[in-house]
């Protein structure tokens, strides 16, 4: 099952798009697809902006939510997302995308298979262009960025257990 996010997508345009990909079903609004009384989970892949509403869509029809990241734009909508999921007994999820990622499988695998040794330090780089145009931030400015965090999760990710200091 599969949702079209473009507005101009026509019901016949959308179900032609479906069976390209082998989807039963195509939906003209994640609304639609959430009030599905056939669908169970939800992958919630779109646009940053609309995690939440496509989120509280699918918690306010008690289906399972699996979202990429981020989960929404702000703290204060994460933890209303994370209660009313939470009140509405449904399995919620956060993906984090680049662990399945080729090279940091093989990382992991290295280093359980003992070939390198302990490992006390991890650094590594993501290289994306989602964030490249100014116009990719809410608000408009490219010098805003998260303050970095005090340890990387790639070394959680790839099995590296010791930590630096």
């Amino acid at each position: 099952m599969t949702w079209w996010p473009w507005p101009t997508a026509t019901r016949r345009s959308r179900g032609s798009k479906a069976a390209v990909i082998g989807a039963p079903k195509a939906y003209g609004s994640f609304e639609a697809l959430a009030a599905d009384p056939d669908v169970d989970v939800i992958h919630n892949t779109t646009p940053n902006h609309l995690h939440g509403p496509v989120i509280r869509a699918a918690i306010a029809h008690r289906k399972h939510i699996i979202s990429e990241k981020p989960l929404s734009s702000s703290a204060t909508e994460a933890h209303a997302l994370w209660n009313a999921a939470t009140d509405a007994g449904i399995v919620h999820a956060v993906t984090f995308n680049y662990r399945g990622n080729p090279l940091v499988q093989q990382a992991r695998a290295v280093i359980a298979q003992g070939d390198i040794g302990p490992v006390h330090f991890v650094q590594g780089g993501y290289l994306q262009d989602w964030l490249l145009k100014p116009t990719d931030f809410r608000g408009g400015s490219s010098r805003r960025r998260a303050a970095p965090a005090p340890r990387s999760p790639t070394s959680d990710r790839i099995g590296a257990t010791s930590r630096s200091t």
